[in-house]
């Protein structure tokens, strides 16, 4: 699966509502990638950059940002609301 084909969650490896993102993703079985954001555990030019791909797409920073392969995103989004949205996406391997 390519980067293009899955979930990407943008946010900090010490923030509770990326976790939790994170998680239930992995749970629930969908391919995901995480991508730090400044400041984080990555090299500062990184996170900086991906920082301003956040700003760009959202026009704040905020996480967890949940992109989805089609393009479109959830900012810190409810179980309900990310689950639904992988539901209408065909993205839910496992009925959860």
């Amino acid at each position: 699966m390519t980067e293009e084909q899955r979930v990407i969650v943008y946010g900090w490896s010490w923030c509770v509502h990326c976790f939790k993102t994170s998680k239930r993703l992995k749970d629930w079985g969908v391919k995901y990638g995480f991508r730090h954001m400044y400041p984080g555990t990555e090299d500062d030019r990184t996170g900086k950059r991906r920082n301003t791909e956040v700003m760009k797409l959202t026009g704040k920073i905020e996480g967890p940002v949940v992109v989805f392969p089609d393009g479109t995103y959830l900012v810190n989004p409810s179980e309900d609301e990310l689950k639904d949205e992988l539901l209408k996406k065909n993205l839910l391997p496992v009925q959860q």
